[in-house]
């Protein structure tokens, strides 16, 4: 399997979000490099308790973006930030029964690209195309506890 990698094409065009989106790309680096080794199904268990523990901080703060920006579908894109946490959870109760390395990262590659590619995107074209554009770049950017990231 390819490794995943971050690149320009996902970029939102909010700093701190793309670094962010970064950081889950190297998480699930993480998770391929140990399968790569022959440890993926040792380390998995540890690699998704990282990735939910970044997720829910991620998620927090896109989502207060999204609110600051107005973005009009930031319910339905929290959903799907809790669905994803979800399907993680029931990965980890799986992995206690089964090997499942394997389809654990072909979907956490799916799902991060398609994810970022259809739905991340579209908040970011919607703070692009504001009435005052550079806003979307410039406004400082808050996590869940109040603090600039």
């Amino acid at each position: 399997m390819d490794a995943v990698k971050w690149s320009a094409d996902l970029s939102v065009g909010v700093d701190a979000i793309d670094n962010q989106h970064k950081q889950l790309f190297a998480v699930i680096g993480e998770l391929q490099a140990a399968i790569a080794k022959g440890r993926g199904q040792k380390q998995m268990h540890l690699i998704l308790e990282k990735l939910i523990a970044y997720t829910e901080t991620h998620f927090a703060a896109e989502e207060a973006y999204m609110r600051e920006i107005g973005f009009p579908e930031v319910d339905n894109h929290a959903i799907e930030h809790v669905q994803l946490v979800l399907k993680v959870r029931r990965f980890q109760d799986r992995l206690r029964r089964e090997r499942i390395t394997m389809p654990v990262m072909q979907f956490l590659n799916y799902w991060l690209k398609n994810h970022i590619m259809a739905s991340d995107l579209e908040y970011g074209r919607f703070a692009a195309n504001r009435p005052d554009p550079a806003a979307a770049q410039d406004e400082p950017l808050t996590s869940p506890a109040g603090s600039s990231l």
